[in-house]
């Protein structure tokens, strides 16, 4: 009983922060598509994917390392030892973050881009300090400190919408205005976060006197299990890049900007609170899935119970994801300025795909536990290659609508691949 109270103050302090999170993202969604128009709204939106494109191939998979790696680094009392690492390989990386923003912006002149190239180089800031925020949250919730960790991710978006408004009331209604309030939000969230990890420590009675960030020892180890760990995740994440950003590109290929714009907004309405949800079930559960694997012949395998775990996230994944399908249109006719409002009829069928597509991440959580990611290369690799030539197809024949039901195909197939992979495993 003691621990069931335990887990329900952590999913609720969890879903707490991830409402927190919801409501500041729609402000923030509110203010910003009712300063700018769908065309400044969607060269924004193509700049995200670039920073999407590149967490998915830098920092996120660091990120995941600390999660997965977080409880047996705090049980070999190296916790420490494991964020340095995470750190130094950051910074390494936000080298070249920098390095590609700095040739963008001296290179390509603005007439090509169709505006400036100063909101390249911020993005390229706000992707370094969104990528660390990222690392430091994982590692947070990898030692499930539910209540920072749910602090700090619920004030990025917070700040996210308050910098967003005064940045556009004080430069102007411009693309540059809204990439500095965003860099600036991931900037101080960065420093909130730092500030609780190095304050009070992850675990205070295992914590040294200092510690040592530039020894190559134990620290130099802990990066080779990460870069190990988070190679597969790099290796299928430029493919899986090609298809995040797909969907978007193709309507700029075929609409522009404008009609990239206003199916963004029904993707932020739509795909997102449902993906939010599946994500918050996957931070919930990630953490305790990951300490209940039993090593057994030097495999490591899965408990009975972290697999009852993730079926059930996946029930409420699905159910939620119904349910918020059958009322997406009315959230965004509520939301969407005018020049926006067709947006609503992309709603349900982007909440099912999110849907779908978490149900899929949440099976990949068995894989990752037994650090069996090796045997998802390909199929991560072939489900990209494939959504983004749906992506493509669809666009150009019936645009933002088309898209939409390519996210919803897509979210299909992969989910029934990723079941016919798990089953082939466990039969083997």
């Amino acid at each position: 009983m003691t621990q069931f109270f335990r887990l329900s103050r952590e999913l609720a302090t969890l879903a707490i922060g991830q409402v927190v999170s919801i409501i500041a993202s729609v402000v923030s969604i509110k203010i910003i598509t009712s300063e700018v128009g769908p065309d400044i709204y969607g060269n924004f939106n193509i700049l995200l994917t670039l920073q999407v494109g590149l967490m998915q191939l830098l920092f996120g998979p660091i990120g995941g390392a600390c999660l997965r790696f977080t409880t047996d680094a705090i049980n070999e009392k190296k916790s420490h030892d494991l964020l340095v690492a995470a750190i130094r390989l950051a910074l390494k990386y936000s080298v070249y973050v920098i390095s590609i923003g700095v040739i963008i912006f001296g290179l390509i002149p603005g007439d090509y881009l169709g505006y400036s190239s100063v909101p390249v180089l911020v993005m390229a800031i706000n992707t370094v300090f969104f990528g660390i925020l990222h690392i430091l949250i994982q590692y947070l919730n990898g030692a499930r400190k539910r209540n920072m960790y749910a602090f700090v991710s619920a004030s990025l978006p917070l700040l996210q919408f308050g910098f967003c408004w005064l940045t556009l009331q004080v430069i102007g209604k411009s693309l540059y205005s809204i990439t500095v309030g965003y860099a600036l939000a991931s900037a101080i969230a960065t420093l909130v976060a730092s500030f609780y990890i190095l304050r009070l420590c992850i675990v205070p009675e295992n914590c040294q006197q200092s510690v040592d960030w530039v020894s190559s020892g134990n620290n130099k180890a802990w990066i080779n299990r990460i870069s190990t760990y988070s190679l597969h995740f790099s290796q299928w994440g430029v493919f899986t890049l090609m298809y995040v950003i797909s969907d978007k590109w193709a309507l700029n290929l075929t609409g522009g900007p404008q009609e990239v714009g206003t199916y963004s907004l029904g993707y932020q309405l739509g795909y997102t609170p449902v993906a939010i949800a599946g994500g918050l079930l996957m931070q919930f559960v990630s953490p305790i899935i990951f300490k209940s694997v039993d090593r057994r012949g030097g495999q490591l395998y899965i408990s009975n119970r972290g697999i009852k775990l993730v079926m059930a996230s996946i029930a409420c994944c699905m159910i939620f994801s119904i349910v918020y399908a059958a009322i997406a249109k009315f959230a965004i006719g509520l939301i969407a300025p005018r020049n926006y409002l067709s947006a609503y009829q992309y709603g349900p069928l982007l909440a099912i795909a999110a849907g779908l597509v978490g149900c899929s991440e949440m099976i990949g959580l068995l894989f990752q536990s037994e650090e069996r990611i090796r045997s998802l290369v390909s199929f991560k690799i072939v489900i990209s290659m494939f959504g983004m030539a749906l992506n493509y197809f669809l666009a150009s024949s019936l645009g933002s609508l088309g898209v939409s039901w390519s996210m919803l195909i897509y979210g299909c197939v992969q989910l029934s691949l990723i079941i016919y992979l798990w089953t082939r495993k466990r039969s083997t």
